[in-house]
């Protein structure tokens, strides 16, 4: 999966710096690493199968807040797309 889009309207659209960019695209990768991303999917049921997931559940609360913000960024460029 290409993320090259995605990072370049997370620097234009929401002015993030070039390595926080990066950094969101990690967490992307690491929440489709634990759900298998569909575009058919809904965002809340991504999440919702995201949170289930018992690896998911061992993470600090940090952790969990990063990669559900990935992916809400990730589906706002979605729809924005």
């Amino acid at each position: 999966m290409e993320f090259s889009n995605f990072q370049n309207w997370l620097e234009r659209e929401k002015r993030f710096q070039k390595k926080s960019a990066r950094d969101v695209i990690s967490r992307l990768k690491r929440s489709f690493s634990y759900v298998n991303f569909s575009q058919d999917l809904e965002e809340e049921d991504f999440l919702f199968q995201l949170q289930k997931k018992e690896e998911f559940k061992r993470f600090s609360s940090s952790v969990k807040s990063q990669l559900k913000r990935a992916v809400s960024l990730y589906w706002d460029f979605l729809k924005s797309s």
